[in-house]
């Protein structure tokens, strides 16, 4: 694997602080002995995806902004790595003199194996153990071994020792998500959870993910920009049968009606500060009644350095799996969710044709803007999930393209326009994309979008059995491209909350094994998308959201067989697909797909009296024919 160099120019700041992060290497304040190399993970200590400004430290040492990447620094090398995602978007951030390493396959060389081979025997490499999940800490720290490279816990943060008017951290209140929308009350869910950790016979279960905890206590914040989450960690522990669960967040974020609503008489509480949950799991652990503390794989290995090893239970958590599997409430509000944002962007689309028809001047961020207006109007809106990716032309190609004042494209007749969007309601969470073209397509366009839509079909009509890894189902998305030699650099689905995360973990689909994956089963929904990019000119990507449900199999069996339903109700444009490379199923899919759209949506717009979207739903879902 070649570096690439940044091309961003060079940036005096970014060699300041280079310098200034090089000389805490041999200070005894950062580590115990000198180290030769710092590794940045992009995260926070609860293993978060999007980040509050005070934690993007990736982003203020290297210029990055991307949600995936690891930096390297040694004496002499500034590193990124990251995936297929970002790599067109870290070549044009990146400030010199880093370099961008790109995470190809399974064979790429890791940040771990990199150091391992250019550093001698016998150096060390520093990190901060917040940072890092247990998983990753152990697999760098391995990767070193190999070379009998030695990886140390920093004694605090050097990124932060360096950052001048680094941002706070955010101390919003929380809010709650009544039953309505959550379908279950928080003490059902925390004796769900005190149900299971008898099972595996632990004292103490640790939740750590900002996500994990907001839905556990049916709580909401806004700490995170799109992430309607709040810092906080819970413990949760048994002694002698008493459940106490300790909260540990900024008591400012709590109203009385909170700390009545977290009340529930089979648990005693305790709310603690947020930043003493290291000492307190600590002295919990040491106790010699505790027997095994449940520790997240996920987790911050800093966590579970604070356990004895004798003690230690290293599994995925438990609300994890009960969080992804949408009860019958969230489940029925999910639908409903996409129904109104179905409504919204259709009304965008139409809005957005009519426009350009009439050669109105729009641009990406104008476009984005009116869309996210489109969505404000509609009931229980929150704000959007993710920031609007909105491109047009080359940009399309950068698979995470975030306009901005410097790259804000007018849309045009003559270019593809993908659109990339999602929003937050209280019922559900919404992820789609778009692609779409307002004047003549060319030939490589149209298959390109073809083969695309044939991997969306493929996914969503594969019959498989319940508890299968998502990574088997990857390829059934990729088939169609692959058959020409193309391909697309990120994952094909990935899981979605109910009112959380739009990424939601633990399931997903992806040529990457997914370790912590428990299987696919009912009533999990995860995202079908997959894309096809031509650096420098277009990209194209179709994304629906799949409810997981039962179906029953040709033949009769004991086993479990499910599928999947699309719950999107947006039409694909016709004008970008070559019929001719659909078979019958595939085209017979497609037409039910706007069939059903038509009858969902058409309705809302005549009672809603909004002709132009009546008359704009009929005509995109008009039956498309072989030619």
């Amino acid at each position: 694997m070649n570096p690439s160099p940044g091309v961003a120019g060079s940036n005096p700041d970014a060699y300041d602080k280079l310098e200034k992060l090089r000389k805490c290497f041999s200070d005894k304040t950062f580590n115990t002995s000198p180290i030769s190399a710092y590794i940045i993970p992009h995260d926070d200590q609860h293993m978060s995806e999007y980040l509050a400004e005070t934690d993007k430290r990736l982003e203020h040492i290297s210029g990055f902004t991307g949600s995936a990447g690891t930096v390297v620094i040694t004496m002499e090398k500034a590193l990124l790595w990251t995936d297929g995602r970002y790599f067109i978007q870290a070549g044009e951030e990146l400030l010199k003199p880093f370099e961008l390493m790109k995470i190809e396959g399974p064979t790429s060389v890791t940040p771990g194996e990199w150091l391992a081979s250019n550093l001698n025997s016998g150096e060390r490499v520093g990190g901060d153990p917040a940072l890092f999940s247990c998983a990753e800490w152990r697999k760098i720290k391995n990767e070193l071994n190999s070379n009998a490279v030695q990886l140390i816990e920093s004694n605090s943060n050097l990124v932060d020792h360096i950052w001048t008017n680094k941002p706070g951290r955010p101390i919003n209140e929380v809010v709650i998500l009544e039953d309505e929308y959550s379908g279950r009350p928080m003490g059902d869910k925390i004796m769900d959870v005190v149900a299971v950790m008898k099972d595996k016979k632990s004292d103490i279960h640790v939740v750590s993910e900002l996500d994990n905890v907001a839905w556990l206590l049916n709580l909401r914040g806004t700490d995170i920009s799109y992430n309607p989450v709040f810092f906080s960690f819970v413990i949760i522990q048994i002694v002698d049968e008493e459940v106490v669960v300790y909260l540990f967040i900024d008591q400012a974020k709590l109203s009385p009606a909170i700390v009545s609503h977290i009340f529930d008489s089979r648990i005693c509480l305790k709310i603690c500060d947020y930043s003493n949950v290291y000492t307190e799991l600590s002295g919990m652990a040491k106790i010699e009644s505790t027997k095994r503390v449940w520790i997240s794989t996920t987790s911050n290995y800093k966590l579970l350095s604070l356990v004895p090893k004798n003690k230690r239970f290293l599994e995925p958590s438990i609300v994890t799996k009960l969080k992804s599997v949408k009860n019958a409430v969230e489940a029925k509000g999910m639908v409903n969710a996409h129904i109104k944002d179905g409504y919204a962007l259709c009304s965008f689309l139409q809005w957005l044709e009519e426009n350009m028809l009439k050669g109105t001047h729009l641009t990406e961020i104008s476009a984005a803007d009116k869309l996210q207006e489109f969505r404000s109007k509609e009931e229980g809106f929150r704000g959007l999930s993710f920031p609007t990716i909105s491109s047009v032309g080359a940009h399309a190609a950068i698979i995470h393209y975030q306009p901005s004042s410097y790259t804000d494209a007018a849309l045009s007749m003559e270019e593809i326009y993908l659109v990339d969007s999602g929003g937050q309601y209280l019922d559900g969470t919404t992820d789609v994309t778009r692609t779409v073209h307002f004047g003549n397509p060319c030939e490589f366009e149209k298959e390109c979008f073809t083969r695309v839509l044939k991997g969306v079909i493929s996914l969503n009509t594969a019959i498989f059995p319940a508890n299968l890894k998502g990574n088997v189902l990857d390829s059934f998305a990729r088939r169609a491209l692959w058959d020409v030699g193309l391909q697309y650099g990120h994952g094909t689905g990935h899981g979605i909350g109910a009112h959380l995360c739009v990424h939601e973990g633990p399931i997903g689909v992806s040529w990457r094994p997914l370790p912590n994956d428990p299987g696919l089963d009912e009533n999990m929904f995860i995202s079908n998308e997959p894309g096809y990019y031509k650096e420098n000119h277009f990209g194209v990507r179709i994304e629906n959201i799949e409810q997981i449900i039962r179906v029953a199999p040709v033949y009769d069996t004991p086993h479990k067989f499910l599928t999947l339903k699309t719950i999107t109700l947006c039409p694909i444009q016709t004008k970008l697909i070559d019929p001719n490379l659909l078979n019958a199923e595939e085209l017979k899919w497609l037409n039910d797909y706007h069939e059903e759209i038509r009858q969902t949506l058409v309705p809302i717009a005549e009672r809603k009296g909004n002709l132009a979207l009546k008359n704009w739903l009929i005509k995109e879902t008009e039956a498309l024919m072989k030619s």
